[in-house]
């Protein structure tokens, strides 16, 4: 598992990203970023949070990718 983050955002010290985690471009993380939230923006701020349906994907899934059949 692991968090993207895109190009020239910030995360200054003391920030946490948890796994799942989206930082958009340019952003500056002041705190802590939960698991599967898209953050973005100076500071960045919460946008989208996909951790209840990635969850349920998984619990869905038989451990094969949903993309290769």
């Amino acid at each position: 598992r692991s968090a993207h983050m895109g190009l020239g955002s910030v995360a200054l010290p003391g920030a946490f990203i948890d796994e799942r985690a989206v930082v958009g471009a340019g952003a500056v993380v002041l705190h802590a970023v939960r698991p599967g939230v898209t953050v973005a923006g100076v500071p960045a701020r919460p946008l989208r949070d996909r951790s209840k349906s990635i969850l349920s994907l998984e619990e869905q899934s038989d451990g094969r990718s949903p993309l290769v059949s």
